[in-house]
C-alpha cells in the first residue's frame, strides 16, 4: 500500500565539555549536553475533508496567509529542544580545610521542551525544568584513644578503659537538593467551522523540590551510626497558564513562586531513619 503521507525530519545532538576553555590548573569540569529534534508530517489529503487531497486545497485558497495556515493546521508537527548541564564542578582539594574544597560541591541544571500540534490539537507543549545541587564530605577521621598510654590501666580488668576510643566528627556527611517544575499546556482546535466554540487551554503544573541529609558517624571502631533524612516540597503557583518563557504578563505568578521558594515551600512528605551498629 502507498503511504499517504511525508515525512521530513531531523536529530541532532552534541556532548560538548565547556571546561576545556579554561586553563587546565583550574581544573574546571562543565559538561554540556545540547539535542534538537523536529518531525513533520504533511498527509496526502486533507484532514477536514479526507476524500480531497491536500495541495488541491492549499492551491485553491486565495492568499498566502490562508495557504500557510491550512498547511499548518493538517500537519502533524513536534518539536523537541534539550539543554543539560551535568555534574558541574571544581575538582580541587583543599589540604587544610576540606570540609570547604571545591570538590565537594556539583551542580546540575537542565531544560527540556516539546512542542506538538496537529488537525485536532492546537498546541501541546511540555517543558520541564530540573536544578540540583550536591554536596559530598568524606574523611577519615583519626580515633582518640584519651587511656592508651595510662600506665594505671595495666590490669586485664580495665582493659575496655584503655582501648576506649572516639571519632570526634563523622567521617561522611552528604546533601542534596533538587527542584523539579514540570509545565503543560493543551489546546484543543476548533475543527467546525459552523460553531463557535470557546476552548481555552488545559494547564497542569507541578514544581516538587526535594531534599536529602545523610550522616555516617564511626563513633568508635565497635559503634557506628547512619542517620538519614529527606523532606519533599511543593512550590505553590497561582493558577492559570504561567510560564518563565510563555508570552503575557506574569509578575504576580513570579512573585508567587519566589514566596514559596524563599518559604521552603510547603512540606508534603518527611522520612527519616537511624541505624546503629555495634
Amino acid at each position: 500500500q502507498r503511504n499517504q503521507e511525508e515525512t521530513n525530519q531531523y536529530d541532532i545532538s552534541s556532548n560538548i565539555e565547556l571546561g576545556k576553555l579554561f586553563p587546565e590548573k583550574s581544573r574546571v569540569s562543565i559538561p554540556l549536553f545540547v539535542g534538537a529534534s523536529n518531525t513533520t508530517i504533511n498527509p496526502e489529503y486533507y484532514p477536514k475533508e479526507p476524500d480531497r487531497l491536500l495541495h488541491e486545497v492549499i492551491n485553491e485558497a486565495e492568499s498566502e496567509a490562508e495557504r500557510k495556515q491550512i498547511k499548518e493546521i493538517s500537519q502533524d508537527y513536534i518539536q523537541r529542544n534539550s539543554i543539560n548541564l551535568t555534574n558541574i564542578r571544581v575538582n580541587k582539594e583543599l589540604k587544610k580545610w576540606r570540609i570547604f574544597s571545591p570538590a565537594n560541591f556539583s551542580l546540575s541544571a537542565a531544560y527540556n521542551e516539546s512542542r506538538a500540534r496537529n488537525y485536532k490539537v492546537e498546541r501541546n507543549n511540555i517543558i520541564q525544568y530540573k536544578l540540583g545541587f550536591n554536596y559530598v564530605y568524606n574523611a577519615r577521621p583519626k580515633s582518640i584513644t584519651p587511656f592508651s598510654k595510662s600506665k594505671s590501666l595495666k590490669s586485664p580488668y580495665l582493659r575496655f578503659v584503655k582501648d576506649f576510643n572516639i571519632a570526634p566528627y563523622p567521617s561522611r556527611f552528604t546533601f542534596r537538593t533538587n527542584m523539579n517544575r514540570d509545565y503543560n499546556e493543551i489546546k484543543l482546535r476548533n475543527v467546525y467551522d459552523d460553531r463557535l466554540i470557546k476552548i481555552d487551554s488545559t494547564v497542569t503544573k507541578d514544581f516538587i523540590w526535594d531534599r536529602y541529609y545523610d550522616l555516617n558517624w564511626d563513633l568508635t571502631r565497635s559503634l557506628k551510626f547512619d542517620i538519614s533524612a529527606s523532606n519533599t516540597a511543593r512550590i505553590d503557583e497561582i493558577a492559570g497558564a504561567y510560564d518563565w518563557f510563555r508570552e503575557g504578563d506574569h509578575e504576580e505568578w513570579s512573585k508567587s513562586v519566589w514566596s514559596s521558594i524563599m518559604n521552603g515551600g510547603r512540606p508534603v512528605a518527611y522520612n527519616h531513619s537511624l541505624n546503629a551498629t555495634y
